[in-house]
């Protein structure tokens, strides 16, 4: 029986993948503060390699799931 895949989920288990150090490192990379580049941009400290190894499970998520990830 094919377990249903919600955003939640998703994002729960992205924010156990957040790293403090990661984070520091995107942000000397990425400049996010007033009158920067980035301005407003938000980074949680997970590396994009994680982030595609984690999406493989959910490829099949419903589009309205996948609009809530969006939002």
């Amino acid at each position: 029986m094919p377990i249903d895949l919600t955003a939640k989920q998703f994002i729960q288990q992205l924010e156990r993948l957040q790293s403090p150090d990661e984070l520091k490192k995107i942000h000397r990379y990425f400049k996010s503060g007033k009158g920067e580049s980035g301005k407003g941009d938000i980074f949680i400290g997970v590396k994009i390699g994680q982030v595609f190894t984690l999406a493989k499970p959910f490829i099949d998520l419903p589009p309205d799931e996948i609009e809530k990830l969006l939002d």
